[in-house]
């Protein structure tokens, strides 16, 4: 039976024999199609088509493909021989290119990639909004002699991969929101809040996430600065 997955299929098995490249079955490229969305076998993704399909149809709606994954399958789908290495990701490509138009919202070959567009140019606001809505952030920014309005990157990190997430998928964030630059150096009275929070976002499937961020409150601790060596000392 034909479902939205068939006519991506054909398109990239056809170009794939127009390339001249070793070329998978139209079967085959499903199960790739099912390693992108994040499922180890298309008859595992199968039940969840039409879910899939009215996910990737909203307008909030971004898809996050397992390219990775997909390469190793269709690597082993064309014979494990390290002359189809290349080969395996044309196949994968080609696929991906026929898939671009399923989703109304954006679709991304990697977490990474959405994190710049989703979570990179918002999180900045709400650290700064925390020193005024939190209480222990407040708390934290009583202890440091100056007021800190400057936020700066420290880490980020993905708390599970986004295929194997459940309900919500999380992204940690640690900053330091220091007062404003005078110098351009750090100095043995600098002092600043170290910050951080988690960023979530709603699954819609495996692969399908909302971009509609939700922060969780920060947690912050008063710190001052001693040298590039030392995260510095708490200040209590």
């Amino acid at each position: 039976m034909s479902n939205f997955l068939s006519t991506p299929a054909l398109s990239a098995q056809q170009k794939a024999k127009t390339l001249g490249i070793p070329v998978l079955s139209r079967s085959q490229y499903l199960e790739v199609a099912a390693s992108l969305f994040g499922y180890e076998q298309y008859k595992l993704m199968k039940p969840s088509l039409p879910g899939i399909e009215s996910g990737l149809k909203r307008a909030d709606a971004a898809l996050i493909l397992d390219v990775g994954s997909a390469n190793r399958r269709a690597y082993r789908l064309l014979g494990d021989d390290h002359a189809n290495f290349k080969a395996a990701k044309q196949n994968v490509e080609l696929l991906v290119d026929e898939l671009r138009s399923l989703p109304a919202g954006p679709l991304y070959m990697s977490e990474d990639d959405f994190y710049l567009d989703h979570v990179q140019p918002f999180y900045e606001a709400h650290f700064l909004s925390q020193l005024n809505t939190n209480p222990q952030v407040s708390a934290e920014h009583d202890k440091v002699r100056e007021h800190c309005s400057r936020v700066e990157y420290q880490d980020s990190d993905f708390i599970k991969p986004v295929w194997v997430s459940r309900e919500v998928w999380e992204v940690s964030l640690g900053v330091s929101i220091e007062a404003p630059k005078r110098t351009g150096t750090h100095n043995e009275s600098d002092e600043y809040l170290l910050a951080w929070c988690e960023a979530q976002f709603q699954k819609l499937d495996r692969a399908i996430v909302s971009t509609r961020i939700h922060f969780l409150d920060a947690r912050a601790q008063a710190t001052r600065f001693y040298n590039t060596t030392s995260f510095g000392e708490r200040i209590l």
